[in-house]
């Protein structure tokens, strides 16, 4: 039996609904209908006018129901922030019964004490992803359970959110009348379909230059290492034009869009419309093309910076991989490797196994919420779309850790004594 998944990616510029079927063996998607609108009443991660907000939300979700002709309720909601925090940490726990195997609940136990280090104040844990897990001080595995062992260790990378922002993402979404079963970081989602297990065993930085926000993920040896989300993003590239070329915030985007090119030095000249007026004026390509370099040089200094303050001491051979809208400026990743020699850059492309159109797929600016559509995929479990989502390490909800913690023993003894 085929399962429907409604994936909701909420960015600053835009809201990008997609949905899918997976397929009963839970292998393949199909790209079933996709629409974006212009987002209002969220600015920078923040809903700032929750009525105008919910409207975006909407009148996306409904165009994409239309466009792929079935109602769906369940849905996957993607998002950044500036004010998203990680952070790299361990637990431990001691099994009474050390002959017996590893199970979920152990599991659970160990992420519960990585969890307890941290102190969290009007914060909530959004994702906790295991990086790696130590039995008895000893052996390194990445899947212990079956396995047996007195002593459980894990390195665990933490994600953290303002309860605020979430609180209000999902008000949103419920009173809309859609059942949010997971909200998700859109470089986690992102990453689910661009990078490949070699990419991220190698090591890799996944970075999605959005409007407003630069959300980065490091992943090496095979998990994820570091995750922010950086600000200003590809609006000030729109911003400068219009400030410079005294021209309509519109007529600049679409000077970005259109006719920037990071490795052209054409000396032709653009007619463009004029601010407050409808004449047009001349302006030079060059021109417009050196301001679209040097504020593409500062985003990537972002970038850079972040990564050095990891403080990592590995090398990262798979180098940047890029995706969202501003990826799409032609030569980037020729002028940046002009500028960095040292570091490959590359456009992300869908790896996953999904169906359907082409230039939806092959557009890097849909990879986060073909993303989102991926990441529901993985946490299917049985018939049941929220089930796995709910006991996965990624975590959201209107309960505190404890009850969801009680909730979930509940439902693995009905399940162990049941099914």
């Amino acid at each position: 039996m085929e399962k429907n998944i409604l994936a909701i990616d909420i960015g600053t510029k835009h809201i990008t609904v997609a949905i899918g079927s997976v397929d009963e063996n839970n292998a393949q998607i199909n790209l079933m209908g996709i629409a974006s609108t212009i987002t209002k009443g969220y600015q920078n991660g923040v809903v700032i006018h929750l009525e105008n907000f919910m409207n975006s939300i909407k009148n996306a979700v409904d165009r994409a129901q239309t466009d792929a002709g079935i109602t769906e309720t369940n849905a996957v909601i993607g998002f950044s922030s500036p004010e998203i925090y990680s952070i790299n940490t361990q637990g431990v726990i001691n099994r009474i019964k050390a002959n017996q195997e590893i199970s979920e609940n152990d599991i659970q136990n160990v992420l519960d004490s990585a969890k307890s280090s941290l102190h969290l104040i009007d914060r909530e844990i959004l994702h906790i992803f295991p990086q790696k897990f130590i039995l008895d001080d000893q052996i390194e595995v990445t899947e212990p359970i079956g396995m047996l062992a007195k002593k459980i260790s894990v390195n665990a990378h933490i994600i953290t959110c303002p309860s605020s922002l979430l609180h209000n993402l999902q008000r949103a979404i419920i009173k809309l009348g859609y059942n949010p079963t997971a909200l998700v970081l859109n470089q986690i989602a992102a990453s689910s379909v661009l990078l490949t297990k070699d990419q991220k065993k190698l090591g890799v930085i996944l970075v999605d230059i959005g409007a407003s926000t630069i959300n980065i993920a490091l992943f090496i040896q095979g998990y994820i290492w570091h995750t922010s989300v950086k600000i200003p993003a590809g609006n000030i590239i729109t911003r400068d034009l219009a400030v410079n070329f005294r021209i309509p915030f519109a007529e600049a985007e679409r000077l970005k869009e259109k006719e920037c090119n990071l490795i052209n030095n054409d000396e032709s000249v653009l007619k463009v419309k004029a601010l407050g007026s409808r004449q047009e004026k001349l302006i030079k390509l060059a021109d417009l093309n050196n301001i679209c370099r040097a504020r593409i040089k500062e985003i990537i200094d972002i970038i850079v910076i972040d990564i050095i303050n990891t403080n990592i001491n590995e090398s990262i051979p798979v180098g940047i991989v890029f995706c969202g809208g501003t990826a799409k400026l032609k030569g980037l990743c020729e002028y940046l490797s002009s500028v960095i020699k040292t570091t490959p850059f590359n456009i992300g492309h869908i790896n996953a196994n999904i169906k359907g159109r082409k230039e939806v797929i092959n557009n890097p600016n849909n990879a986060a919420v073909l993303g989102l559509l991926e990441y529901a995929k993985n946490n299917i479990k049985s018939n049941d779309f929220t089930s796995k989502i709910f006991n996965n390490y990624s975590e959201f909800s209107i309960f505190n850790d404890e009850v969801k913690y009680k909730i979930k023993n509940v439902i693995t003894n009905i399940k162990e004594k049941f099914f």
